[in-house]
């Protein structure tokens, strides 16, 4: 593609623009991680660019002269923002080289280390599941002498009320309140957990989370239809089919309103 140069409607021939400044520090600045001479090139080919674009952006086209010439403005823009990307992408591409040379180094080191943490977890998972059972049947162990011990002060009450012992209605009354507080103690669900044995690690423990699998899709999607998510993709899904080579009936999508707009290709 041919380079264009910007073209003012008035005729007027525009400079480059002023030399690039060199911004804060710059009486020491620091150095380029790259070669930012096309940078500074481009840079002032924009300039001049945006300058005789404000011009157009005053005009008033009023023959076929004016039009080809603000339609090569347009293609010249476009045509800038191509060489701009390619060399985005020219001076990038190192960096994105050196950054997957990085990232193989590095995640295979954290691939092995996932691999034998994970190679561990079934060891731990063996012992918390023991564990759990045993702090389990400690806890019914709990409840159920509390229950006996909630069975006889209940016992007492009664017989103290009964013999009008006012020594003997304290004695009840205390003991009821001893096996409340084992009750509401043995009542409380108890984790297996795994503690550090140096203190610098953290207290491992097991985790509940629940995983769904579709048994009915359009169930589902009726559930979470309204969610913006959703829409979005809808709208997307909807946006690719309208604009397809294919698409000729504009009622073969339900559920949208399609308006046909005008714009510069």
């Amino acid at each position: 593609m041919n380079d264009i140069n910007p073209v003012s409607p008035d005729e007027i021939t525009t400079n480059p623009g002023p030399n690039p400044d060199t911004g804060i520090g710059g009486n020491n600045p620091p150095e380029p991680i790259y070669d930012q001479t096309e940078y500074f090139e481009l840079k002032a080919k924009v300039a001049a660019f945006l300058e005789t674009s404000n011009k157009w952006k005053r005009a008033k086209i009023t023959n076929e002269t004016y039009a080809a010439a603000l339609t090569d403005q347009i293609s010249g823009l476009r045509g800038l923002f191509k060489r701009i990307e390619d060399a985005r992408k020219k001076r990038k591409q190192p960096f994105i080289d050196g950054g997957k040379a990085v990232d193989a180094d590095f995640n295979g080191l954290k691939d092995l280390v996932t691999a034998s943490a994970d190679s561990l977890k079934p060891v731990l998972q063996k012992w918390l599941d023991a564990e759990q059972v045993r702090l389990d049947a400690e806890q019914e162990r709990k409840r159920a002498a509390a229950r006996e011990d909630e069975r006889i002060a209940n016992l007492k009450a009664m017989e103290a009320q009964e013999s009008g012992d006012i020594e003997a209605e304290v004695e009840a009354e205390r003991l009821q309140k001893k096996a409340e507080k084992k009750a509401v103690s043995a009542a409380k669900s108890v984790a297996a957990v795994a503690k550090s044995a140096s203190g610098a690690g953290r207290t491992i423990s097991r985790r509940k989370r629940r995983h769904c699998t579709i048994t009915n899709h359009r169930v589902l999607f009726m559930h979470f239809q309204d969610h913006p998510k959703v829409l979005e993709v809808l709208i997307n899904l909807a946006n690719a089919e309208a604009n397809s080579k294919e698409f000729t009936d504009e009622s073969a999508i339900p559920g949208v309103k399609i308006e046909t707009k005008t714009t510069i290709a």
